[in-house]
């Protein structure tokens, strides 16, 4: 089976790292902007990974967590890691709480050196 990671980022930027650093370990990365296109593309695919970004322009951070469960119902075999621009413990409490295998903070992490 071929590796496939939905990332769900609405910033171009963090979608080409995302690109450079796991391109070479996923066989295809679907980019979805929005919550929209990421059920849409949860309901078309398998993937091995998918990568959530908390603050989507029709999804904020609460709303967002909420569709956690939703996401992990579609992909029972997925990981599920929440990167956002929150370093805030309370949030990073509330994702693994509904069903996120990991989160990372955007601001705890120099990206721009990978």
């Amino acid at each position: 089976m071929s590796q496939k990671l939905l990332l769900i980022e609405d910033d171009p930027g963090y979608d080409e790292l995302v690109r450079r650093i796991m391109g070479p370990y996923m066989a295809e990365i679907i980019t979805a902007k929005t919550m929209g296109d990421a059920r849409r593309d949860l309901a078309m695919h398998k993937f091995n990974a998918v990568i959530l970004d908390l603050g989507l322009p029709d999804s904020l951070r609460d709303e967002t967590i909420a569709a956690i469960p939703a996401i992990k119902a579609s992909q029972p075999e997925s990981v599920v890691v929440v990167v956002t621009g929150s370093d805030d413990d309370e949030v990073k409490k509330k994702c693994i709480e509904a069903g996120a295998d990991s989160f990372i903070s955007k601001q705890s992490t120099d990206l721009t050196r990978a």
